[in-house]
């Protein structure tokens, strides 16, 4: 096969031939702008309510032990989030101590006796944390704008408790994830 000569070089000549079309001086140039952009990102938020503030537990007999009392948790968001709840005994002496993980010592005059009364809280039937572990210990999770959890109170009084009005707390915490 035989190349003409002058038709393969046309590609050389041709960018040759467009730059002496342009003006002199000619050249390509850019602009540039730059616009901030700003956003605010608000993470939704819960408020954690409950049915009573104060939970009776009535009248217990010396080695006697048993569920009673039960209160509802509720989960009011003001947006889809993802959240757990989880509870621990506030420090103070009236506030009662850990036994484990779950159980927490009823206080009687505050001080806890040498036997005391014990109480756990039962989500579902199990036994939630009481040493406020934001991972471990949580339950009534979901990814909602709300939503309602029932604890019931289980007690074990033991035979040789002290007697007198027994009380303990526990302070719930919503966490997101």
């Amino acid at each position: 096969m035989r190349l003409n000569k002058r038709t393969a070089g046309c590609g050389v000549w041709l960018p040759v031939v467009l730059a002496a079309l342009l003006p002199a001086g000619a050249v390509a140039s850019t602009a540039s702008v730059t616009v901030p952009v700003t956003a605010t990102f608000v993470t939704p938020t819960c408020t954690l309510s409950s049915s009573t503030s104060t939970l009776s537990l009535g009248t217990l007999t010396a080695g006697a032990s048993g569920n009673t009392g039960s209160f509802r948790l509720s989960l009011s968001c003001n947006g889809t989030v993802n959240s757990r709840i989880y509870a621990r005994i506030p420090s103070g002496s009236s506030s009662g101590s850990l036994t484990g993980t779950d159980k927490v010592r009823m206080s009687v005059n505050n001080s806890i006796p040498a036997y005391p009364a014990t109480v756990q809280l039962l989500s579902n039937g199990a036994a939630i944390r009481l040493d406020g572990n934001s991972s471990a210990g949580t339950f009534c999770s979901g990814s909602s704008t709300s939503r309602d959890c029932t604890l019931t109170a289980r007690y074990d009084v033991p035979g040789n408790t002290t007697a007198g009005s027994a009380r303990a707390s526990v302070a719930f915490t919503v966490a997101y994830f």
